[in-house]
């Protein structure tokens, strides 16, 4: 009696056991990411692909598409050429390219999207002097646009770097996105993560500072 009780105690034990590793094994789709928390830290993210994480210390915060979103803004004041101020309904197509910002940015309710929007683009280009010729998508304005891969693995090197010097500050750092298109005054002078048009660069003289 005593070894049926022990054998069923045991079969217990190993079913729990297997509950637990089934649930540290996640599989994150294509085009989506996770972020990873231990003990209450962010840890990681994961990429598309199979994972672990660690029983009872690690967590899954946030699970996301990586995908191409659209979002309906508030009408906008834009400048025309003329120097005639409007307001124009805005509707943004939007990737996530930073899932850690995103997450404890934008998700933790810290910031909008359209804060991230004005502190990685429009801000510095008042900070400059050089909005609204930069850091807006409007009439009139150049059209530099960046497009971000991301669920890649990637390494910075200084050979891959544009550039006059010899280093990278970054040398060695591990990446999980990259710059695959960029297009400079509407012109793309970058294809599949390689420069495809050189000098192409153009002065912009600084104006009033403006933030």
């Amino acid at each position: 009696m005593g070894g049926i009780l022990a054998m069923m105690l045991l079969l217990i034990l190993l079913i729990i056991l297997l509950l637990i590793l089934a649930s540290c094994i996640r599989i994150v789709p294509q085009a989506h990411a996770m972020v990873l928390e231990r003990l209450g830290t962010y840890q990681g993210t994961w990429s598309a692909g199979l994972h672990f994480k660690l029983p009872f210390v690690d967590r899954v915060v946030r699970r996301m598409t990586l995908k191409e979103q659209v979002v309906d803004f508030d009408p906008q004041p834009v400048i025309t050429k003329d120097n005639v101020t409007m307001r124009i309904d805005t509707v943004v197509f939007f990737q996530i390219t930073d899932p850690k910002l995103y997450t404890y940015g934008v998700d933790a309710g810290r910031i909008t999207r359209e804060r991230m929007c004005q502190l990685l683009s429009e801000n510095p280009a008042k900070l400059y002097g050089m909005y609204p010729e930069k850091g807006v998508i409007a009439p009139g304005s150049d059209a530099d646009i960046v497009v971000m891969r991301t669920g890649v693995e990637d390494t910075v090197t200084a050979a891959d770097q544009v550039q006059n010097v010899d280093y990278a500050p970054f040398e060695g750092r591990k990446l999980t996105a990259r710059i695959e298109s960029v297009f400079l005054r509407g012109t793309q002078v970058v294809k599949d993560h390689q420069v495809v048009v050189e000098k192409t660069g153009k002065f912009v003289k600084r104006g009033k500072y403006d933030l």
